[in-house]
């Protein structure tokens, strides 16, 4: 499954997964980077007060899981 990138945002946060993205929640997100080495972890944005996942990464990770 392909999924259609444009227009969504660079870095998404843990809540709002679900909403940009569709697929998976918050929940399991935060479950996911803890226990899956392959799912991709957090960065820290706005100079360290913020983190959240890259969307493409996240994308990439939906996309390996579905191929």
């Amino acid at each position: 499954m392909k999924l259609n990138i444009n227009n969504l945002p660079t870095y998404v946060g843990p809540h709002e997964i679900k909403k940009t993205i569709g697929i998976i929640g918050r929940t399991k997100a935060l479950e996911l980077e803890t226990t899956d080495p392959t799912f991709p972890k957090r960065v820290k944005i706005a100079n360290g007060r913020i983190t959240a996942f890259r969307t493409q990464e996240i994308i990439d990770w939906i996309e390996r899981q579905n191929a």
